[in-house]
């Protein structure tokens, strides 16, 4: 570059400060209060009415520029917003729904075999419920066999009672005798 050309444009650099600061200027001493923009289509400052100047207010607070928008409306649930008398699927609930499977019968019949065979024990009968030996017996259960226990935990039956004869019957009490009255 030739100092022509510098200088031209140090004058046009010049000239771009000069307008902004004519600008800024411009601004201070508007007659219209500072309520103009300038149109760089037309050249011109535009002077805003009252509605404009609350428009812009609202967009640099960063809310919304219709007061009335609400941006929370009510949330309507499409499929249990009305409630309705029938289902929508008429149809049964399935038997297999409520039956367990085949799979998980065999598991609950491997258990209860167990339990009852006294392989499978309930995790908090050891954890919850303190053990104490028993100082009576004459030897613990742990060292008998699993035929002796079968053996020791066998059901009794209580002692049968003699049923009322027929002679109990024939004399009632005196409150269900019949009387004169």
């Amino acid at each position: 570059l030739r100092k022509g050309e510098i200088f031209i444009l140090f004058c046009l650099y010049l000239l771009q400060i000069m307008d902004k600061i004519d600008e800024f200027l411009y601004q201070k001493d508007d007659p219209s209060g500072g309520i103009s923009i300038y149109n760089s289509i037309t050249k011109t400052y535009d002077i805003l009415n009252e509605e404009e100047v609350k428009l812009v207010q609202k967009l640099r607070e960063g809310t919304f520029a219709d007061s009335n928008f609400n941006p929370y409306p009510e949330y309507v649930d499409y499929f249990t917003g009305e409630k309705l008398q029938l289902p929508i699927n008429c149809a049964p609930d399935p038997k297999r729904r409520f039956v367990p499977s085949v799979s998980e019968h065999r598991k609950i019949t491997k258990l209860i075999c167990a339990i009852r065979n006294g392989l499978q024990l309930k995790k908090y009968t050891t954890s919850r419920i303190p053990q104490y030996s028993d100082i009576w017996s004459l030897c613990s259960e742990k060292k008998l066999s699993r035929n002796d226990r079968k053996r020791i935990s066998q059901y009794w039956d209580a002692p049968k009672l003699t049923l009322p004869s027929t002679s109990e019957s024939y004399h009632p009490p005196l409150e269900y005798l019949p009387d004169s009255e």
